[in-house]
């Protein structure tokens, strides 16, 4: 991989590393010492995470999640393993992806009991896919990522008064629309429509920056306490509060406020 590459997806990856995608950031280009220092940190995941491909979540019973898979694959092309990239893609492909091309979040002890896709796993699946491709000279992954991709933009976004929004999963369909600004990732959007060509990508990085800030944006560093915790869940048992422009709060215990966008 070359330098420039490498740091191109060093920054890719760099708050996966960290667990934490913020919904208003933009992305950056790291110092050029820091690449090696983050393939290191990507490898250490690896390494104690990642069993014959799946991530295992060791504090959660040992389940594997689809946004588990989708660090492991963008952490991966960090530490410039291909070799690993493709197991876990694999494990992923075998196990979770589903007919329509989306992944089911949640699979334990030998099969899946949650089939509902997380839209957050799927972008950055995809996004770990097109960078995988350009990292490793591989036009498949490349291609699998815009399949993929295509398969978010058709299932799990939304056109509404503010624009095109991310959904939380398939499941969200109905209007108003439920909402989570955590989900949003311009970075993944840029990456997409790069390689697709597909307009959507850009309707949805304008549509999501538009309805964020319509009800406020908290700075990165104030969003990571809140985790990303079992965050596609069915709306269901939710209290809700009215916010500004229209958007209807709701908040999960442990999870990102949820907005119901009113279309």
């Amino acid at each position: 991989m070359t330098f420039a590459r490498r740091a191109s997806t060093v920054g890719a990856v760099a708050t996966v590393v960290a667990l934490a995608l913020a919904a208003c950031s933009t992305a950056t280009e790291p110092e050029p010492d820091t690449s090696d220092a983050t393939a290191a940190t990507a490898e250490a995941f690896l390494d104690t995470y990642v069993d014959a491909g799946r991530v295992v979540r060791t504090d959660q019973g040992g389940d594997t999640v689809s946004e588990g898979q989708a660090y492991g694959l963008l952490l991966a092309v960090a530490a410039d393993d291909p070799s690993r990239f493709d197991s876990i893609w694999d494990w992923t492909t075998t196990h979770l992806q589903r007919d329509d091309g989306l992944l089911a979040w949640q699979w334990k002890d030998g099969s899946v009991v949650d089939e509902q896709p997380a839209s957050d796993a799927d972008l950055d699946a995809a996004r770990a896919l097109v960078l995988a491709g350009d990292a490793f000279d591989r036009d498949d992954l490349r291609e699998q990522g815009v399949s993929l991709g295509a398969a978010v933009l058709d299932e799990m976004t939304t056109e509404t008064a503010l624009g095109r929004i991310l959904l939380p999963g398939p499941w969200a369909t109905a209007s108003p629309h439920a909402y989570n600004p955590s989900y949003a990732s311009p970075a993944a959007f840029d990456v997409l429509s790069r390689a697709s060509g597909d307009p959507r990508w850009e309707e949805l990085a304008a549509g999501s920056a538009a309805v964020t800030s319509a009800d406020g944006c908290q700075h990165p560093a104030d969003q990571l306490g809140h985790g990303r915790r079992r965050r596609h869940r069915r709306a269901r048992g939710l209290r809700g509060r009215r916010g500004r422009a229209g958007l209807r709060l709701r908040r999960r215990a442990h999870d990102h406020p949820v907005r119901r966008v009113v279309s």
